[in-house]
């Protein structure tokens, strides 16, 4: 179910890296328009598999005043000053920050949106003594459509301490570094796409040593991730255990061991884009580039897919009760 976000105000400060100073905004915007805008961004940034979670390190003074106050002017005027430096001295690409509060579900919240410039055409009436021109023109700053990514932003939920947030990656002080934390001075968890790589990696790993690469195993494990997730809407690493590599102890103690190292919880929630990848089907790739799609309810169901194993060790599927074939 999508999360209800409501903002109130927003306020945007031009932070252009090519600039001297940031261009600070002086007034919030209310109208509808905007925060319509403004709300279509981050309700996308809220639903990326790239969401981390993320908190200060020590205690941030800068939003401790902003609940004491409520002063968004404040409040961001302080990050887009630290942004617009990070940016010209890591010569960064910088862009309008656009800063706002309000509600997520209830719950109160304080963030910041990078729009990113880009080039684009417009049409602009022009008025001249032998009467109307409407000409074309190359405009410099374009921002990008509610539909586009967003690359950087946060939203802190105040009553709870912490903050989600998606980062663009760049070189700073010599090494690749995500810019959002540099910012805002924050420790950060994993994503979800993250922790989902790296289950799929310790799964990968596990199966190819305990059970020589066995395509069949590995699609049973899929199998099995898939009706956890529709059974609780997550991946529950004890499921996965107990469940996937219920056959051989040594395989289950292996895995449990690589989810403890990795510091991933007993169970990932997962959003939609997750749960569609894991239910819907199950693509097996061979190494002469021929892919088949299963879907997810026919995986090794050998009344319809059959995996062979020559006495050279190739292996041949065996597709089997189809009526018809037509190429898409």
């Amino acid at each position: 179910m999508e999360s209800e976000l409501i903002l109130r105000s927003a306020i945007v400060h031009l932070c252009d890296e090519e600039l001297q100073e940031p261009v600070i905004g002086q007034s919030l915007q209310t109208d509808d328009l905007a925060l319509g805008y403004f709300e279509k961004h981050t309700k996308k940034i809220l639903g990326d598999t790239n969401l981390r979670l993320g908190k200060a390190k020590g205690e941030n003074l800068v939003l401790k005043k902003y609940m004491e106050e409520r002063d968004l002017i404040a409040f961001s005027t302080f990050y887009a000053k630290k942004a617009h430096k990070l940016y010209a001295d890591q010569g960064i690409r910088g862009g309008d920050l656009v800063f706002f509060d309000g509600t997520v579900d209830g719950a109160e919240i304080v963030g910041m949106i990078k729009l990113d410039y880009k080039k684009g055409y417009i049409h602009q009436i022009e008025y001249e003594e032998g009467g109307i021109a409407t000409r074309i023109h190359l405009h410099q700053s374009i921002l990008p459509s509610p539909s586009q990514k967003i690359s950087d932003g946060i939203v802190f939920y105040l009553e709870a301490g912490i903050a989600s947030l998606i980062s663009s990656q760049a070189m700073i002080s010599g090494e690749k570094d995500t810019v959002i934390d540099k910012i805002f001075d924050l420790e950060m968890e994993a994503s979800l796409s993250e922790k989902v790589q790296t289950i799929e990696d310790a799964v990968s790993e596990v199966i190819a040593y305990y059970y020589d690469e066995d395509i069949r195993k590995n699609n049973e494990v899929e199998k099995c991730i898939s009706e956890i997730i529709g059974e609780s809407g997550g991946i529950d690493m004890d499921e996965i255990v107990e469940r996937g590599f219920h056959d051989k102890p040594e395989a289950q103690k292996a895995f449990k061991e690589k989810m403890e190292a990795s510091g991933i919880q007993k169970n990932v929630v997962v959003n939609k884009k997750v749960e569609r990848k894991y239910t819907k089907k199950r693509v097996i790739v061979a190494d002469n580039g021929i892919e088949i799609h299963v879907p997810m309810e026919r995986v090794n169901q050998e009344e319809f897919i059959e995996f062979q194993t020559t006495e050279d060790g190739r292996i041949q599927i065996l597709l089997k009760n189809i009526e018809k074939l037509e190429g898409k």
